[in-house]
This record gives C-alpha cells, structure tokens and sequence, in this order.
C-alpha cells in the first residue's frame, strides 16, 4: 500500500512539473549509469599507474554518470529545463585542475554513458561502455604512444615564499623514484625564490605524478609554493 502511495506521489509531482515520469524507469536508469561508472572507473583503475587521489577519481566517475543520468531526465525535451539547468551549474566553480588529457578523457566517457542511462538508451550505453574500455585496454597493453624505454630529460622549476629550504624534501623524492638530477641554480627575487633542478626522469614513472609527489613532500603548511616540469635538455647524460 505505502509502495503504491508513493508511487501516486512522484507521478503526480512528474504532471505537476510536466515531466514524463516513471520511477521506476528512473531508479533502473540510474541504477544502469552507476553500474557503467563503476565499469569505467575499473577500468580507469586498472590501466592508471597513479596512486594518490586515485580512490576520489574513480568515485567521481560513478557519481558523474549518475549526475548526468539524473539531468538528461530532468531536461528530457524541454528546453527551459535545459537553460535552468546550464544556468545553475555556471554558480558551481569549478577549482580542480584535471591532470592529464587521459583523465578527460575518462570524464568524457562517463559524461557519454550518464547521457544515454538518462535518455533511456540502455543498450547503446552499455555498447559504448564495452567499446570504450576495449579501446583502452588494447592501448594500455600495446604501449601506443610511448618512446621507448628511453629515460626522459625535464627541467624542473621550484617557486615559494618562505625561508624553509625544499632541496632535501625534493631530493628525498629523486631517490625513492630513482630520479637523476642536477642542481642547477637558486634566484632570489623579492620575497620569491626560484630553484631550478636539472632531471632525468626513468620509465615508468609518469611526469604528471612525479610533479604531485614533489608538491606533496616539501613540509610547509603556506609557502605559495609553485611547482613547474617542463621537457627539455639538461646538463645530466
């Protein structure tokens, strides 16, 4: 009885908004976006080196898929519903950088199968799901992309705004990924100083990641500090 009450309810609150509403439909629909958020972010978790943050990640693909789920249903047809809706995600800020074009890559994905749950293109997302980590299973295990297993030249810059010395924090880190590296010079400028390392970078270890972890290991709580790892050629061979 209280099953078929609340079914009577979110019915009429669907006319009352004007919405082609079924519940269940709905529920499936969000269901079906989890699911192939999760998949992706399986997927994303098998084939990415990277350790930190990397639980956070893979949470925000599922929930992502949910999210754009639930829009597409809420937007269905109607295009006033589609100008609310751009209007109130243009308040949100969004303040996180993504780390590489393979992570947007990833976002897009999920973006693509929360759009199909919520249209009720089950089938189609599910298709586009498989396709998708197919693709990028064959890319990870092929190597597509890489140079070899050739060690990589980086320049690297360091900029903060205080008197604690970051060389043996950064160095701490060179040695725990078998990083090379040259002190090069230290400027300072104003209230800023600016050190530059020369790197040689092994393979296997991800640029992307090897910047994160120097930002992450220098021990000061605020020194504007500013970490910058860029390719180029360096006085190590």
């Amino acid at each position: 009885m209280s099953g078929d009450f609340m079914t009577q309810l979110l019915q009429s609150a669907g006319s009352i908004l004007e919405v082609n509403f079924d519940p269940i439909a709905a529920v499936f629909g969000l269901a079906f976006a989890a699911l192939l958020g999760a998949l992706i972010a399986q997927v994303y978790k098998t084939t990415n080196g990277k350790e930190h943050d990397r639980d956070v990640t893979m949470q925000s693909f599922v929930l992502l898929a949910i999210a754009i789920a639930g829009s597409m249903m809420i937007v269905g047809n109607n295009l006033a519903r589609a100008f609310g809706l751009v209007g109130a995600v243009s308040i949100i800020r969004f303040r996180t950088a993504v780390q590489s074009t393979r992570q947007m890559a990833f976002l897009f994905i999920s973006i693509v199968v929360g759009m199909a749950c919520g249209l009720g293109f089950y089938f189609l997302g599910l298709i586009f799901a498989i396709a998708a980590s197919a693709c990028i299973f064959i890319l990870w295990f092929t190597g597509f992309g890489h140079i070899g297993n050739r060690p990589r030249k980086y320049r690297l810059l360091i900029k903060w705004t205080s008197d604690y010395d970051v060389r043996k924090d950064l160095e701490g880190v060179f040695q725990e990924l078998a990083v090379l590296w040259h002190f090069e010079s230290i400027e300072i400028k104003q209230n800023n100083r600016i050190l530059t390392y020369d790197l040689v970078v092994p393979f296997g270890v991800d640029a992307f990641d090897l910047a994160f972890r120097l930002r992450t290991a220098v021990q000061m709580e605020s020194a504007n500090l500013t970490v910058s790892l860029a390719p180029g050629a360096g006085n190590l061979d």
